[in-house]
């Protein structure tokens, strides 16, 4: 993949921990996060990467609670925690997308959207919602 367009891709991750670090964010910021912990997943499973399961599932229990807290209070913050996580996350996902070939992204996302597809598949998506993927 074209480093430009990684640096775009990881910029937008990281632009969206910052907000929601600071007590800024939104469900749409939430949901960039939510995608990024399960395209670094599913690239993971491709071959990209060997983190432990456990990195995902406690990262969608933070983003869980983040969304909780958003949608019920109107405070979109992840703790200092759950930023420190969710920072694991992308330096796993910033390497990714260093290494990776633009077709295994392409179908990490379709596999995302198959995901997405198929309703309350993935837990932390009934509670917040289906993130929308940007159109490529």
């Amino acid at each position: 993949m074209a480093r430009e367009v990684s640096d775009v891709i990881s910029l937008t991750s990281h632009l969206a921990l910052a907000v929601c670090r600071r007590g800024k964010g939104n469900e749409h910021l939430l949901n960039e996060l939510v995608c990024a912990v399960y395209l670094v997943y599913f690239l993971q499973q491709s071959g990209y990467g060997n983190e432990p399961l456990e990195l995902f599932r406690e990262a969608e229990v933070r983003l869980g609670r983040t969304a909780w807290q958003g949608k019920r209070r109107g405070l979109w913050h992840l703790d200092k925690q759950g930023a420190a996580l969710l920072e694991r996350v992308l330096t796993v996902y910033d390497s990714q997308l260093r290494r990776v070939a633009l077709g295994a992204v392409l179908q990490a996302r379709d596999r995302l959207r198959m995901v997405l597809s198929t309703k309350g598949s993935i837990p932390l998506f009934r509670e917040i919602g289906r993130p929308r993927l940007v159109p490529e």
